[in-house]
C-alpha cells in the first residue's frame, strides 16, 4: 500500500519523526478499524453490527483499493455473522455482490426470504446493477415455486387423519380442495399459507401462529365437544 504513487505536492514529512506522511482519502473512523486488520486478521473489536453497514462498506472499499485481501476476508466473516444477516439480508447481498463475495451473497439471499422484497428502501441496492438485482428476484421466484410445490405435495399425498373430516363432527366444514375432501379449517390454513409464501417464501411460515388460527380454533371446538360428552359420576 505504501508503494502507491503520490503526487509530489502531496508528500509531507512528520514534524516530530521526520518520516514521510501518506495522504489517504478515508477518514479516521475507517483507519481505526482498518489499520489493526492489516497486521492481525481477526474480527474487529468492538464487534461491528448491522447499524454500521456504512462503515463495513467503507472498510471493504478501502481493502479493495489497497489490495488488502486479509481485510476483505475478515469483512467476509463480519457480513456473514447471524445478527447482521438477520437484520439486513438484502444489504448484505448487495455488498457481497459488489465485492465478489459469492458465499456471503448466497447467505444474504437465503435470509432475505424471511421478509417481503421492495417494501422498504435499501440503500445498498443502489450499488448493484439491474442484472444483479434480477438474480435476486429470480432466486426468490424459484423459491416461491418450490415452496408452493412442497405444500401442494404435502396436502395431496398426506395421509394424516387430521386433514379428513370426522363423520360425527358437527362443527367441521367440508371443503373440496385439489380433489380431496378436507376440513374447512385446514383449507383456510393452506390458502393463507400459499398467499404468505408468495411474498415471503420462508419455511417458518408453515408454523406461523397467525396462519394456524383457523386450525387451532377448529381443534378447540373438537376438544370442547369431547369434554362435553364426559359426565361427572357420583
Amino acid at each position: 500500500m505504501l508503494s502507491l504513487p503520490q503526487a509530489a505536492s502531496a508528500r509531507t514529512v512528520d514534524a516530530v519523526s521526520g518520516r514521510p506522511l501518506l495522504h489517504v482519502q478515508e477518514d479516521s473512523t475507517v483507519w481505526v478499524h482498518l489499520a489493526p486488520l492489516i497486521y492481525v486478521s481477526r474480527a474487529p473489536e468492538p464487534a461491528l453490527d448491522a447499524s454500521q453497514l456504512d462503515l463495513i462498506r467503507a472498510i471493504l472499499d478501502a481493502a479493495r483499493k489497497y489490495n488488502l485481501l486479509s481485510v476483505t476476508e475478515c469483512m467476509r466473516r463480519v457480513l456473514k455473522s447471524p445478527d447482521i444477516v438477520a437484520a439486513k439480508p438484502v444489504s448484505v447481498y448487495a455488498l457481497a455482490c459488489v465485492h465478489g463475495l459469492e458465499d456471503v451473497a448466497r447467505v444474504g439471499a437465503r435470509q432475505s426470504l424471511s421478509e417481503p422484497l421492495g417494501t422498504d428502501y435499501v440503500e445498498e441496492l443502489d450499488l448493484i446493477s439491474v442484472r444483479t438485482f434480477h438474480k435476486l428476484t429470480t432466486y426468490r421466484s424459484k423459491c416461491v415455486a418450490a415452496a408452493l410445490k412442497a405444500v401442494s405435495a404435502w396436502y395431496k399425498e398426506g395421509s394424516s387423519d387430521k386433514l379428513s373430516v370426522p363423520k360425527n363432527c358437527n362443527y367441521c366444514k367440508r371443503v373440496e380442495r385439489d380433489g380431496r375432501t378436507t376440513r374447512g379449517s385446514w383449507a383456510i390454513y393452506m390458502e393463507r399459507l400459499e398467499r404468505s409464501l408468495e411474498q415471503t417464501p420462508h419455511a417458518t411460515k408453515a408454523r406461523s401462529t397467525s396462519l394456524l388460527w383457523s386450525v387451532t380454533t377448529s381443534l378447540e371446538r373438537e376438544v370442547k365437544e369431547a369434554i362435553d360428552k364426559v359426565a361427572l359420576e357420583f
